[in-house]
C-alpha cells in the first residue's frame, strides 16, 4: 500500500519501490521557494525495516524544480 499526502504545490512525480526512490516536484509556476523544513518521508514494505528520509532545515525547491530522493542502499543506481 502506498499512502501519498500532497502538501500545497508539492507533488510526488513517482514512487519507485524497486529503486527505493521518490521524485518530488514543485508544481508552482512562479513565486517563492517551497520549504521542506520538518518534512519526513517514510517507507516500509511488509516486514522490512522502515526507510526514513528527513529533509535538512534549509532544503527548498524553486518553482518547477524537481528533486529525486534515493535510499542509501541504491546510491550506485543511475535513473
Amino acid at each position: 500500500m502506498i499512502v501519498i499526502i500532497i502538501i500545497g504545490p508539492i507533488s510526488f512525480g513517482s514512487v519507485d519501490l524497486e529503486l527505493d526512490s521518490v521524485i518530488l516536484i514543485n508544481e508552482k509556476y512562479s513565486g517563492s521557494e517551497q520549504s521542506f523544513q520538518k518534512w519526513i518521508i517514510r517507507r516500509q514494505v511488509d516486514q522490512q525495516p522502515e526507510i526514513v528520509y528527513r529533509f535538512s532545515s534549509i532544503f527548498s525547491l524553486r518553482s518547477r524544480q524537481i528533486t529525486c530522493i534515493l535510499s542509501k542502499r541504491n546510491l550506485g543506481v543511475s535513473l
